[in-house]
């Protein structure tokens, strides 16, 4: 019969919030890099062909990429007890999404809005 011991940690509330803030740290540069990855290796394979219809094909592609990129960092947490224009983040969120998925569809999304200054704290 063996003799487990089973131990529990308990953290503190704001260590436990810190912790989750460097994991999704990490988990959003993770994610940056991977799109910068996905660009080079469309930019490389592209460079090695030597066909001009796929030499260009991938422009397209990065571009697309980019845009979804732009959105991911307009997305991610904003730095603590600072103070945030939500109009303007609102803004620069909407012109990202707009780029990646409404412009190829001819769709304009339009944001109209009055300064409004949060603490990135309490958002």
């Amino acid at each position: 019969m063996s003799r487990h011991r089973h131990v529990t940690i308990e953290f503190d509330p704001q260590v436990r919030l810190l912790h989750q803030a460097v994991l999704l740290h990490e988990v959003n540069h993770r994610i940056n890099n991977e799109y910068a990855s996905a660009i080079s290796a469309v930019s490389l394979a592209a460079a090695h062909s030597g066909n001009e219809e796929i030499k260009l094909a991938p422009s397209a592609v990065n571009e697309l990429l980019h845009s979804y990129a732009d959105v991911h960092r307009a997305l991610q947490m904003l730095e603590a007890d600072r103070l945030i224009d939500a109009a303007t983040y609102l803004r620069q969120l909407c012109l990202s999404i707009s780029c990646s998925k409404l412009n190829h569809l001819e769709i304009d999304l339009v944001l109209a809005a009055c300064p409004l200054l949060l603490r990135s704290d309490r958002c």
